[in-house]
């Protein structure tokens, strides 16, 4: 009966070595989850941040944020002149089966019918 009795011993302490590492596991699972959520909201914040002093200050930056803020108001101005491009190629679209000018975002040609690529 003795090997029963040092199998049970053994069987349960390997159980509760096991049930505490799966809490261990469990439990550092949830501390890595709350730390992504804080990184996250930390960003959201910085981001925010940023974007008022740039709103604020893009016109008079402080010295050393000056090539930050004209690199910002660079890609603002480029992204305006790539969405007009865009906007002028959707306004001036055609129908490939009849080559009537089509309006953005017709589903369908008003002169052949063919279905358009929406």
């Amino acid at each position: 009966m003795s090997f029963f009795n040092d199998f049970s011993q053994t069987f349960s302490q390997i159980s509760k070595s096991a049930t505490g590492k799966v809490k261990d596991m469990s439990s550092v699972s949830k501390i890595n989850k709350e730390i992504e959520e804080s990184t996250n909201e930390l960003n959201n914040l910085l981001n925010m941040l940023g974007r008022k002093y740039y709103e604020k200050f893009a016109s008079s930056p402080d010295p050393e944020m000056a090539d930050i803020c004209l690199s910002i108001s660079d890609l603002c101005g480029k992204i305006n002149t790539l969405q007009a491009e865009a906007d002028s190629i959707k306004a001036n679209a055609y129908c490939p089966a009849c080559g009537e000018k089509v309006a953005p975002g017709d589903a369908f040609c008003a002169n052949c019918g063919h279905k358009l690529i929406v």
